[in-house]
């Protein structure tokens, strides 16, 4: 499956960092800003096991019978982002609300002063038309 990767201009917080992954084969497309947490998917309906789902059974794999999903948000409440200690990926995720940020914050904050297991994190909010980023570890 090819794709396309592009840098791209946040709609919600203006940064240069957001990035779209459209495949152009299938007419998916992936956003996703990791500095205020905006996203837009695009993709088809899929099963437990992978397959593509169809609006109608009895016809093919057109396109048309394929069922779309669209997912879009347009901020979290903050982004993070972890990587581990040995290894070449940073994860990032979306935090939703203010609890939820201080619950990931304290068990970071707990992992981290019992093992050297996290190399990195870091939340990223978009407040007031700012980007603030607090680093955890």
């Amino acid at each position: 499956m090819g794709s396309v990767i592009s840098n791209i201009d946040c709609p919600t917080c203006g940064s240069d960092n957001c990035f779209e992954d459209f495949y152009y084969k299938t007419g998916e497309m992936y956003s996703s800003c990791p500095e205020c947490g905006f996203y837009h998917n695009v993709h088809y309906k899929r099963d437990d096991e992978g397959n593509l789902m169809k609006k109608d059974d009895s016809r093919g794999l057109e396109y048309d019978n394929l069922i779309v999903v669209e997912e879009k948000q347009e901020k979290s409440y903050s982004v993070y982002r972890l990587k581990f200690n040995g290894s070449v990926a940073t994860e990032i995720g979306h935090i939703e609300n203010e609890e939820e940020c201080e619950r990931f914050v304290n068990e970071i904050t707990s992992i981290s002063k019992n093992d050297d297991t996290i190399e990195l994190c870091e939340l990223s909010r978009f407040v007031d038309g700012k980007i603030l980023k607090t680093t955890i570890v």
